[in-house]
């Protein structure tokens, strides 16, 4: 987000149009819809037209961009991407979410110009989703309007015809297949929110689409690869131009440390807390450090790089190496999860909330080794099990949390009651089956 003129911003969009790897995002969380349509784009009439087998998008000239690191959900993983935003306005007011019948005036096929289309209701201003059917389909589909977008969505599926998505500067059309690809939160659009909080978007920008090019460390999420230093300099060019300013400094003066040998700092000024996307910087430029040279940072010095701070950077298994006695827990742990993991999917099927299920996980594991407490080296020892990482808890990855929870359980006045539940859930146990883990879930019975 330099001052990066127009022609060069457009110039770098018109290189990654179309580009193999790259995958587009059109919309808000009020209403968007993905495509990865690749190609050589046509100039047509001052704008970039690309056409495939699945659809076809136009992207013209006006969009502001931000590049973009984030935090995974993977220990030592993380995001990017490039958001096209528009500055300025208002924050968006969601719609009713019903259904209208309107013409298409803005059709990238001469043929479909004027033709009649459905407006989800979705989005806000600057965003509209549409379904345009097929000439075959339009007279059924026309009769759905006025109804609501959750009653009809299926409805609308599995008719022929073309899902349209619209912002100011890129519209999307994707060719209707049996499923809905455009998708919205409905919470996000009552609250007025456009984007991830974790997305450190200017006040007064609004992104209208992201861009997200191929990632040096994974091909998708979930699946890594060998870390690919061609890909991660591609993207670092980008963001050094295209980045936040005070955050691409931070990250600068981050890995200028990290090379000198020094652990990194929190903020410049002693004392001052660093706010939300300036941690998220630091500890992704931690990942990347482990990633790229295969060696664990120097450790803190100071006290605004905490212990628990560097635990959640991903790099925690060598700054902190477990003790041997809590690598014989997290031995213990990985022979129980195979009978741990059935439990809390049932918890997960019967809607159970996280904290709740993974309080049930810790609960049990802890009365089954005898634990009554929760050193953070043991959750350490535990989320670094590689059967606890192929659980079916996603949100169990994190020691930091673990410990947060577990101390919940055993150090307040709630422990008591977690160890009942626990303790029936063993009871419930026939006498052939001792042990916490082997009866049915007390919390959470089956679904019948």
């Amino acid at each position: 987000m330099t001052d990066a003129s127009q022609d060069e911003t457009f110039a770098l969009l018109a290189r990654l149009f179309g580009a193999e790897g790259h995958l587009w995002s059109i919309g808000t969380l009020a209403g968007f819809m993905g495509f990865d349509l690749t190609g050589i784009p046509q100039m047509i009439g001052g704008a970039l037209v690309l056409e495939g087998e699945t659809g076809r998008a136009r992207l013209t000239p006006g969009a502001k961009l931000l590049a973009f690191e984030t935090l995974s959900s993977e220990p030592r993983g993380w995001n990017h991407g490039i958001a096209l935003c528009e500055a300025g306005g208002l924050p968006p007011r969601p719609r009713d979410r019903h259904l209208t019948v309107v013409a298409d005036d803005a059709a990238l096929v001469a043929a479909d110009q004027g033709a009649p289309a459905l407006d989800l209701g979705l989005g806000h201003a600057g965003l509209r989703c549409f379904f345009r059917p097929a000439a075959t389909a339009r007279a059924q589909a026309l009769l759905l309007a006025g109804q609501h977008w959750n009653d009809c969505r299926e409805a609308l599926a599995a008719l022929p015809g073309d899902w349209i998505a619209e912002t100011p500067f890129l519209r999307a059309e994707r060719v209707a297949d049996g499923a809905c690809p455009i998708h919205a939160i409905p919470s996000a659009g009552i609250r007025g929110l456009t984007h991830a909080a974790t997305t450190p978007v200017p006040e007064g920008w609004l992104p209208f689409a992201h861009i997200f090019p191929p990632h040096p460390a994974r091909v998708r999420p979930g699946q890594r690869r060998p870390f690919d230093p061609d890909l991660h300099a591609a993207f670092q060019s980008i963001l050094a131009r295209h980045g936040r300013p005070d955050l691409t400094t931070l990250k600068a003066a981050t890995r200028a440390r990290l090379q000198s040998g020094l652990p990194p700092e929190a903020t410049d000024a002693p004392g001052q807390k660093p706010d939300r996307h300036a941690q998220a910087v630091i500890r992704v430029t931690l990942r990347q450090w482990l990633a790229e040279t295969g060696a664990a940072p120097p450790k803190p010095g100071s006290r605004a790089m905490t212990a628990r701070f560097w635990l959640r950077s991903g790099a925690r298994h060598d700054p902190l190496p477990p003790s041997d006695a809590a690598r014989g827990t997290g031995a213990r742990v990985s022979a129980l999860l195979p009978a741990l993991a059935p439990r809390g999917a049932r918890a997960q099927d019967a809607h159970a909330p996280r904290f709740v299920t993974t309080e049930l996980i810790l609960t049990e594991t802890a009365l089954a080794l005898g634990l009554t407490r929760s050193p953070p080296a043991i959750c350490r020892s535990i989320a670094a099990s590689s059967a606890f990482r192929h659980c079916p808890m996603a949100c169990m990855t994190s020691a930091r949390s673990m410990s947060r929870i577990w101390s919940c359980c055993f150090t307040s006045p709630r422990s008591d009651h977690c160890r009942r539940l626990a303790a029936r859930a063993a009871g419930r146990a026939g006498t052939d089956r001792a042990g916490p883990l082997a009866g049915d879930n007390a919390l959470f019975p089956p679904r019948s």
